[in-house]
């Protein structure tokens, strides 16, 4: 069977497949020393008054973490432009951070860090954790996460907190992303904008805010409504998005008064992917679609009431939420049939933390827990090419029904002591400081294949993971080391082929095969940061992380393999950034360098899945695919203030070194050539009306993010055997976004 090479093999198995804020005294906690970094304030060893592990906003929660932290403001959002994956394309300014397009639209980006993946792409093993507001928005059936579903304009900031930091739950192995929403009182009454683009974009947003007069209950609210379409770079790649977002909320008059919201969300979009070409056909027309008609149509509703209270010196955080994506995603195949699978995924659940303040440490204690509920129905289309359905499906090409029923359970706790201070009586003020964390964990997955009971199963996971780090403050700067652990449990996907035995091919079943060991990650880090002059920052971290039992997938044929655990894979590596920024009446000026190595490698011997044929075994040492070894950028910025206008321009050079191919495991094969990208940002602000001018490959280059081996059918005869061929997708050219909004 060959299929479009849009997705990787374990992500086929399903799209494809037709078988189986306020601190524990209540006082605001004193700021961490901030610096700019193309427009991004980065936060490091910071005042260890424990301000919450999971729900307290992202700026403050990531000042209780020894750790490399980022923190991206609702300001430096807009500074990246309009677009789908709006967070996304701000978090690729970020040390360390990769993004590719394996799909073929820029609205659903895959992120790398350290070495792990954020991707859109099911099937694929997630590494980052994100929250929106405290509550986890990794999806229920493969903790994939889709960056056009996220209310980008309601956003007031972004943090990505690095390392496997157990406290924000499973699949937390590189780092974790926390976005926290603006509320009434925290923006504008009206603010408004449109713009439009290159390839047909056209997007357009509507924010209001306001609180209500004492008399009618003193309550804030916001209002966003988003839409955007575009034409696409590629041919027949349309995407439309559609979001409402409201936060209603109100806080006490008192400063250590009680705190609550309700969060709503809806979303709805539709978008259509062109994936990967052959290099062949790529350098005749790299617009082309090779399998023209692929989409993914997801509908979201996220509900979600949150709220703070004092509780005598002590204060108490919770959440109760429910999260439901109903999704379409339609795989056009050219030799077999094309398959159309539903995926309805309903997660309910809640989350409730207390902080304990006290003269010689600070607690926080916290449990949470959820309950998954996902409904598979994959159906095979028929085509000219395939008339006949898949064995293993019925007449009417049903291929899967399959429930998936997930129960989540966690406690969790952090106790952070003063070593040395200079303030007896303030935690907040310690010089050197001690913190102590750990989680446990249960997640238990049940598989219910509606269509053939005896392939039922269940698989149970407990895991306890800790965490201790050191953190020293001092004038200028400060250090921190930390030894931290999380693990991943494996998705149903993967615990439903992990039988040597009886492979899956496409169709598969899912079904009870044996048990799979959940991912475990243990990881050495130390870093520091050191300001030689006020206008000066520097930063520096490294890390080493040993994994154990990383789940990947093992080739027992050319069309067949089944989910494994590998014993050892390594990631380590250093990230490293300098800024500068100078500010003089009506005046600043800002640069910034980052530079990040990230070694990813395997440390064990094992056949993996590939295309390729007769590809050898993967052996220690060699490198993972898609992670590039050598990561940078550099960048100028200025905003001037005149009598006419508010004048804001920057710009900006990334790149990245070369990185294998998908399915090149054993390191056999030329990578994609590394490049480097120019994008430029332009705007200027008068009184209330502002227009923007942003540009993403100032310079036209033509390079390639993704890439990866497949039959190539189009190229064979019609009786011969498709060649194999690499498939890459192309990066998106020279494109211009013209802005224009107005706030009242």
């Amino acid at each position: 069977m060959v299929s479009s090479p849009r997705f990787s093999f374990s992500a086929l198995l399903l799209a494809c497949s037709v078988g189986a804020s306020t601190s524990a005294s209540g006082q605001q906690p004193p700021p961490a020393r901030d610096t700019t970094n193309a427009g991004r304030t980065v936060q490091h060893l910071a005042p260890q008054r424990i301000s919450g592990t999971r729900l307290a906003p992202a700026d403050s929660a990531s000042r209780s973490v020894a750790a490399h932290v980022d923190v991206v403001s609702s300001a430096d959002l807009r500074r990246v432009g309009p677009s789908p994956a709006a967070v996304a394309q701000a978090l690729s300014g970020l040390t360390g951070v990769s993004v590719f397009d394996d799909q073929g639209t820029r609205a659903q980006p895959t992120m790398d860090l350290r070495g792990w993946t954020l991707s859109p792409v099911v099937g694929v093993p997630q590494g980052v954790s994100v929250f929106l507001d405290g509550v986890r928005i990794n999806e229920a059936d493969a903790q994939e996460v889709n960056f056009d579903l996220v209310p980008a304009e309601a956003i007031a900031s972004t943090s990505l907190i690095r390392g496997p930091i157990a406290l924000y739950g499973k699949n937390t192995l590189a780092g974790a992303v926390l976005l926290t929403t603006r509320r009434g009182d925290e923006a504008p009454p009206i603010d408004a904008g449109i713009s439009t683009g290159r390839f047909g974009y056209r997007e357009g947003h509507l924010v209001a805010g306001g609180v209500t007069p004492s008399s009618l209950g003193g309550l804030d609210a916001l209002v966003l409504a988003r839409g955007s379409e575009e034409s696409g770079f590629r041919d027949y790649t349309p995407a439309t998005t559609r979001l409402l977002f409201a936060n209603i909320g109100r806080r006490s008059a008192k400063p250590e008064g009680s705190d609550v919201a309700l969060s709503l969300l809806y979303a709805h979009d539709r978008v259509y992917q062109a994936g990967s070409l052959p290099e062949s056909r790529l350098r005749v027309d790299p617009r082309e679609n090779y399998t023209p008609g692929d989409f993914f149509a997801p509908d979201l509703f996220h509900g979600a009431l949150r709220g703070t209270f004092p509780l005598g010196t002590a204060s108490l955080r919770g959440n109760v939420f429910v999260r439901r994506v109903r999704s379409e995603q339609f795989n056009v195949n050219i030799d077999a049939p094309s398959s159309r699978a539903h995926v309805d995924a309903t997660s309910p659940g809640t989350t409730f933390e207390l902080d304990f303040p006290a003269s010689f440490a600070a607690l926080t204690i916290g449990a949470e827990a959820s309950h998954d509920l996902v409904r598979y129905r994959v159906a095979s289309e028929l085509t000219a090419s395939a008339p006949t359905p898949p064995a293993d499906c019925d007449a009417n090409g049903l291929c899967e029904n399959a429930r998936v029923i997930t129960d989540n359970g966690a406690l969790f706790g952090q106790l952070v002591v003063p070593l040395l201070r200079s303030d007896p009586g303030d935690v907040a003020a310690a010089r050197l400081g001690l913190t102590i964390a750990a989680r446990a964990d249960y997640v238990r997955t049940v598989i219910h294949d509606l269509r053939d009971p005896e392939n039922d199963g269940s698989a149970t996971f407990r895991r306890g993971s800790p965490r201790a780090a050191l953190n020293y403050r001092a004038a200028r700067g400060g250090a921190y080391v930390a030894i931290n652990t999380a693990f991943r449990t494996p998705a149903a996907l993967e615990l439903a082929c992990a039988d040597e035995q009886a492979p899956c091919v496409l169709p598969f079943s899912l079904g009870d095969d044996p048990p799979l060991a959940p991912v475990t990650v243990t990881s050495s880090e130390a870093g520091g940061s050191w300001s030689p002059q006020p206008w000066l920052a520097t930063d520096l971290s490294v890390y080493r992380s040993l994994v154990r039992n990383e789940i990947v997938f093992a080739a027992s044929s050319r069309t067949a393999g089944y989910f494994r655990n590998i014993p050892r894979t390594t990631r380590q590596g250093l990230e490293l950034g300098v800024r500068a920024e100078r500010r003089r009446p009506g005046t600043t000026l800002r640069a910034f360098g980052q530079y990040a190595l990230v070694d990813a490698r395997y440390e064990s011997s094992v056949q993996l899945a590939s295309a390729l044929p007769d590809e050898p075994v993967v052996k220690p040492g060699d490198r993972l695919p898609l992670s590039p070894l050598h990561r940078g950028s550099v960048g100028v910025g200025a905003t001037v203030a005149s009598r006419i206008a508010i004048v804001d321009a920057e710009l900006r050079v990334r790149g990245t070194s070369s990185q294998l191919l998908r399915g090149d495991e054993a390191n056999t094969q030329p990578p994609l050539p590394g490049y480097a990208l120019a994008a430029a940002h332009l705007s200027l602000r008068r009184d209330r009306i502002a227009l923007g001018l942003d540009v993403d490959n100032l310079l036209g280059n033509r390079f390639a993010t993704f890439g990866t081996f497949a039959p190539d059918p189009l190229a064979a005869a019609s009786s011969a055997e498709p060649p194999i061929a690499r498939f890459v997708t192309p990066g998106y050219p020279r494109s211009l976004t013209l802005s224009l909004s107005a706030t009242w």
